[in-house]
């Protein structure tokens, strides 16, 4: 798994383009996830990867979550 924080500045860059319609967040950092939010969640859909945050980042505005656990208890995951 490729866990290292994305600069934030090229993530806002990113998010400019057309073609760039969303992002998975995997390192498990709330304040990072919410400034990630606020920069780029009106422009593209910011998505978790990390079991633990689930519930604050969709509660921050995260749009879904792409989670390793989902494989394995997904009828939880769906009820959510």
């Amino acid at each position: 798994m490729y866990r290292r924080y994305s600069q934030k500045r090229r993530v806002e860059d990113l998010a400019k383009l057309e073609n760039i319609v969303g992002i998975k967040d995997s390192i498990g950092n709330m304040p990072y996830l919410v400034e990630l939010l606020e920069k780029v969640g009106d422009r593209i859909s910011v998505l978790v990867g990390y079991d633990e945050v689930v519930l604050p980042a969709l509660a921050s505005g995260a749009r879904g979550m792409i989670l390793a656990s989902a494989n394995i208890i997904p009828d939880i995951w769906v009820k959510l």
